[in-house]
């Protein structure tokens, strides 16, 4: 184990086989593994004959999950690391993704997926449990925030089941859980530029405890706030998902307005 990589290997085979049994793989399936490690959910995955490709940042690991090759002519393996894979790559089959996902990097994982949303079959992550929470987290909670709002904007999210540190080798200090991500292929409420939403959501949350009219100053003001049939006086947090699409579209549709105006 490589310390840098901060490595935590699942070794209960009681919460293995409840992964896979919370996962219910199928011959037809196209899986994608972020991080096999030692292989402990790889291998089961490829004994149903469904088709894998992991992607695994650790050459050693990787030496390793090769010899896989002999046995399983549907796994793929790629050594590199996930977040400069996904840089480069795109989802061209439906696919299952699958991963105990490093804490550190959880989050920059879980955005650098979101392209990725419409060519997802479902995700099933270990991840840290209070990483589980923030994006399962209601408005005005302590654990809403900008991460909850693009989780569940993009998804409909399963908390499956905790995992304690004894499940892992060596134990973390903290509690995991398993999630389950299912694509929101048609969603309630279609972001209309995806781009000013993403930046409307990071500005809010930027300034979280401030009033809207204070946190979104540089987008927007009060008047267009209350337009959009939103309080200004109100905190970031204590707006929806649906709310933050309602003001993103509101002030989308209002800069094409005046687009045409000065055309």
């Amino acid at each position: 184990m490589r310390k840098r990589f901060g490595q935590h290997f699942l070794s209960d085979k009681r919460i293995i086989d409840k992964i896979i049994q919370c996962i219910s793989p199928r011959t037809t399936d196209h899986f994608l593994e972020i991080g096999p490690g030692q292989g402990v959910l790889t291998i089961p995955l490829l004994k149903t004959d469904a088709a894998l490709h992991a992607i695994e940042i650790d050459r050693d690991l990787g030496q390793e999950l090769s010899n896989l090759k002999t046995l399983y002519p549907k796994f793929e393996l790629t050594i590199e690391d996930f977040l400069k894979w996904a840089e480069k790559n795109t989802l061209t089959t439906p696919m299952r993704i699958v991963g105990n996902l490093p804490y550190n990097i959880t989050t920059p994982i879980f955005f650098a997926l979101l392209p990725y949303s419409d060519s997802m079959i479902d995700c099933h992550f270990m991840i840290q449990k209070e990483v589980g929470k923030r994006i399962i987290a209601i408005p005005s909670t302590k654990a809403y925030g900008r991460l909850t709002v693009m989780m569940q904007y993009h998804y409909d999210i399963d908390y499956c089941f905790d995992v304690p540190p004894g499940a892992f080798s060596p134990p973390p200090k903290v509690d995991s859980c398993i999630i389950r991500l299912r694509p929101k292929h048609k969603k309630p409420l279609q972001a209309l530029n995806y781009d000013l939403f993403m930046h409307l959501t990071a500005t809010a949350f930027q300034y979280r405890r401030k009033q809207l009219s204070n946190s979104l100053k540089t987008i927007c003001d009060s008047t267009m706030i209350e337009r959009a049939n939103l309080n200004p006086n109100l905190r970031p947090d204590a707006l929806s998902v649906r709310d933050f699409v309602t003001l993103s579209n509101y002030l989308w549709q209002s800069q094409q307005c005046l687009g045409t105006h000065n055309d």
